[in-house]
């Protein structure tokens, strides 16, 4: 198989300009203008079919573009009719021929970017022709004849990209096997290379299985917070629960007390009640013991007078101070009455005292309406019996006076 190779030179001068005559090759140099290229150099790597199978070497430079616009490239591409197995190489000398011949009338350096210096190829044909010739010597002179491989297992390009740096394509059977598999490979020395991205790639995998261990954990955490804030909101509802019905029983116990409270006091009222009642229960009671002893003096006296005594000095009826005088039987039988009746009434005021008493020490409530009618009946008692009382000290003493004048 005879060696065929083609140099183009093409980019965006003036607009795209194409250098080489392209014939079938055409649409595909055009197809690099516009592209985003985000690297300062890269090198294409395609495998195609345009009446014949050829593979496309295409070193390309981003430069300035006219007023400022975008897409704008200057770029060489070798077309051979075999895969150059030494793509290392391939950049290599493409490399050179841009460094050595177009910063020679072509293009130049303006800062970190390059710009054109002229409008259009056709003017530096002759330098072009004479750079590519050098480019043919290059490839003849650093190649061997195991570098170019029939193109016969290889796919044409079907799209997709492998991107990998130019130390990679040391390793000739790996940057083989990206192009056999239709796919554009393209090399840079910006590009990480194959090592580095396999560090990047465990260095993720590790990051990766952390963070599934992250989340698994903090999925963890999160359930068990979850179950925890649920507990603590049933122990929170719990305890709410609780106060509820302890707040309850206290204003229960607070009602309870406050009845006590006055339950207290009303039997507090109720032994001071008592205590008058009783203080006048003994004031009856000594009242009654002071008409007994009178009585019981009067009934001495009037047996004392029906005693006949020697000598016919017998006791003349009693005295009444004047007025008709009363006999000492009827005087006794006033006495003897006037003592029963006192004392049947001051049995049923001490027995009706003596019952409110103890009825009032039992009841809660008392009924002050009765309290106060007793207490209307204790003073009409009470006058009652001051007035029997003055009756028989009246009695007495006309008695007395009568046996000092006899």
């Amino acid at each position: 198989m005879g060696l065929e190779l083609k140099v183009y030179i093409h980019g965006v001068p003036n607009g795209q300009k194409i250098w080489g005559m392209p014939d079938e090759d055409k649409a595909f140099l055009e197809s690099f203008y516009g592209r985003e290229n985000s690297l300062p150099i890269q090198m294409y790597v395609d495998v195609n079919k345009f009446n014949k199978r050829y593979s496309y070497y295409t070193y390309v430079v981003k430069t300035l573009a006219e007023e400022g616009r975008t897409g704008s490239y200057f770029a060489i591409t070798v077309r051979l009719n075999a895969y150059y197995a030494d793509v290392f190489n391939m950049h290599n000398i493409l490399d050179a021929l841009y460094s050595k011949y177009m910063f020679d009338g072509i293009l130049k350096q303006e800062g970190t970017m390059v710009a054109y210096q002229i409008q259009d190829f056709l003017s530096v044909s002759e330098w072009l022709q004479r750079a590519t010739r050098e480019l043919e010597n290059y490839i003849e002179k650093f190649s061997s004849p195991i570098d170019f491989i029939p193109l016969d297992n290889f796919n044409l390009v079907k799209g997709g990209t492998v991107s990998i740096n130019l130390l990679d394509c040391k390793n000739r059977e790996y940057a083989k096997k990206c192009v056999q598999e239709g796919k554009t490979l393209i090399i840079s020395v910006d590009y990480p290379t194959k090592e580095l991205k396999e560090l990047k790639n465990r260095r993720d995998k590790d990051i990766r299985e952390v963070q599934v261990l992250a989340d698994k954990k903090l999925s963890d955490e999160r359930e068990k917070s979850g179950l925890e804030i649920e507990k603590l909101r049933s122990d929170t509802k719990d305890v709410r629960n609780r106060i509820q019905t302890l707040q309850s029983q206290y204003e229960n116990v607070k009602s309870k007390n406050d009845t006590l409270e006055q339950e207290n006091q009303r039997l507090k009222d109720i032994e001071i009640k008592y205590n008058q009642k009783k203080k006048k229960y003994d004031q009856a009671n000594k009242i009654l013991s002071n008409l007994k002893k009178i009585i019981q003096d009067a009934e001495q006296i009037g047996i004392g007078n029906n005693i006949k005594r020697p000598g016919g000095n017998n006791p003349s009826p009693i005295d009444n101070g004047g007025r008709q005088p009363i006999p000492v039987e009827k005087f006794k039988y006033d006495i003897k009455k006037i003592s029963i009746i006192s004392l049947l009434l001051l049995f049923f005021v001490a027995f009706g005292i003596y019952k409110k008493c103890t009825s009032n020490r039992t009841q809660k409530e008392v009924n002050i309406e009765k309290v106060q009618k007793i207490q209307s009946e204790n003073k009409k008692d009470e006058k009652s019996l001051v007035h029997q009382d003055s009756i028989v000290q009246d009695s007495i003493k006309n008695t007395n006076q009568n046996k000092k004048e006899k």
